[in-house]
């Protein structure tokens, strides 16, 4: 699945509002929670997440 295939299935809103949630965390831990959940949303797989969030 592509990065964009979420945007295929309604998710949108849901990035949209996970995006502004991520500007708005000030713990660094729950950042990172939006920023797995935004790229979870934009289909990204979790072999892919892992790294990123380290």
């Amino acid at each position: 699945m592509n990065r964009q295939a979420g945007n295929e299935y309604g998710n949108t809103s849901k990035l949209e509002e996970v995006k502004q949630a991520m500007k708005k965390a000030k713990d660094r831990r729950m950042f990172e929670r939006y920023q797995a959940l935004y790229l979870h949303l934009q289909g990204t797989p979790a072999e892919a997440i892992a790294p990123v969030l380290d």
